[in-house]
């Protein structure tokens, strides 16, 4: 049995991984929210590393929850005990999601620079949802969340002596049309991965395959 700790990405929640959990039953899986009140990586990895306990824990990092895992292993990689990064940011030391996402796609964001958050316009669904039903995109949809602007364009601090220790998978989704797969495979190569399992699947296979997902987290925590 492994211990999970499962991170959701931008504009979501831990409802992401709702029909997920049940498909890991046999594990231990802790989802925690991200909250928006944030005003620090800081503070994300604290609420963690909370989460984690004793440890050590597989994170599992989604989108732009891939910085966070990464943050999180620079911290304290003792109590992580490797990092999964389901269609997620693998960033180069110094760079932000923005940075990493601006030669991929570019997303339709609503700043509020007063609130120091963004949001999704309502187009970007289709982005989102690929191979979801309709109900399940309106479903999501219904659930965004305004983003700390920090989560998108904070540069991520890692280094090879304390990140760079800790063994690392990748789950790339071939249909992913938020995080191309090509941009996800130029990700690895900035920091090899162990292993990889595709996904026939576009960016939200929480919602689209959620059992076909589980058994690849089930597979690359053990």
């Amino acid at each position: 049995m492994a211990k999970l700790i499962l991170l959701h990405g931008a504009w979501h929640g831990a409802w992401c991984w709702d029909r997920v959990l049940p498909h890991l039953a046999g594990h231990e899986v802790v989802a925690p929210d991200l909250p928006v009140t944030a005003r620090s990586m800081a503070e994300w990895v604290a609420l963690v590393l909370e989460a984690v306990g004793d440890g050590p824990a597989v994170l599992v990092g989604h989108s732009r929850g891939g910085a966070v895992i990464s943050a999180v292993a620079e911290a304290a990689p003792e109590r992580v005990a490797r990092l999964i990064f389901c269609a997620g940011f693998l960033l180069k030391r110094g760079q932000s999601v923005l940075a990493a996402a601006q030669d991929d796609i570019l997303l339709p964001i609503v700043m509020d620079p007063e609130a120091r958050a963004c949001t999704l316009a309502a187009d970007a669904a289709p982005l989102f949802y690929t191979g979801c039903s309709a109900e399940d995109a309106a479903f999501a949809q219904a659930r965004w969340q305004a983003e700390p602007l920090f989560g998108l364009t904070a540069p991520l601090r890692v280094t090879a002596e304390r990140f760079g220790t800790v063994p690392r998978d990748y789950i790339e989704c071939t249909q992913d049309q938020v995080i191309s797969h090509a941009a996800q495979r130029k990700m690895q190569a900035q920091w090899p991965v162990r292993r990889v399992i595709t996904l026939e699947a576009g960016h939200s296979p929480f919602l689209s395959a959620p059992g076909t997902l589980a058994d690849a987290l089930a597979a690359l925590a053990c």
